[in-house]
């Protein structure tokens, strides 16, 4: 599957993956979907797992989005790009919460557009995408159904793209060269010709020279 360039710069590598979702679950609440009441009358709220880990009443993560603006906040970017940045992740949504992937999409969009220098797209980009659908599968489906995608898979689809882009540029890098070569060959081929009619321009004056003083 071929990344764009502009794609392959909002690829998340597995060291930036496991920074945000340790974010994620320094500051989640739990509940289990599916599951049975406490003596409260309350759901019942299971330890912590990581992403894609499930028993059979699943185990569901989220962050109040309060408490997730609060810490997209300490970004220092303004609320206007945080905002747009929002719309990417999630266009037309007024959830009150964020699951894991949606709250580690918001975090590389803001690391990207905050540290990296990078423009906020006009929508998510298809490397993010790629990797929002398969993790989506981990969290919402259940474990005995689903068809597992891993995160290698999504880093082999990320460096089968950068290497084709490396192949690219290696190829245009070899046709600059050979365009240097035919501009310094043609030059050359200027200089030796302006050095020839310097040349004969100096003959010719020294010739008129001589029949002037003949005269």
């Amino acid at each position: 599957i071929g990344l764009k360039d502009e794609e392959i710069e909002f690829a998340m590598s597995q060291e930036e993956i496991l920074n945000y979702q340790s974010t994620f679950l320094d500051h989640s609440l739990q509940y289990v979907k599916g599951g049975g009441k406490d003596d409260n009358g309350d759901e019942q709220s299971p330890t912590r797992s990581p992403l894609g880990q499930h028993s059979k009443k699943q185990k569901q993560s989220f962050i109040p989005v309060n408490k997730a603006v609060t810490i997209f906040s300490n970004s220092g970017l303004g609320r206007e790009t945080l905002g747009r940045i929002w719309d990417v992740v999630l266009p037309h949504s007024k959830a009150a919460k964020l699951d894991e992937v949606d709250f580690t999409l918001m975090m590389h969009l803001i690391v990207c557009a905050s540290r990296k220098g990078l423009d906020v797209p006009k929508r998510l980009p298809r490397s993010l995408r790629i990797w929002r659908e398969e993790h989506k599968l981990d969290v919402d489906t259940d474990s005995t159904n689903r068809h597992r995608h891993t995160l290698p898979e999504y880093e082999q689809t990320v460096k089968s793209s950068i290497e084709k882009r490396i192949q690219t540029m290696e190829q245009e890098i070899e046709s600059l060269k050979k365009l240097v070569l035919s501009l310094q060959k043609e030059i050359r081929f200027l200089k030796g010709n302006a050095e020839s009619s310097i040349r004969k321009s100096d003959v010719r004056g020294s010739l008129v020279g001589r029949r002037s003083s003949g005269l």
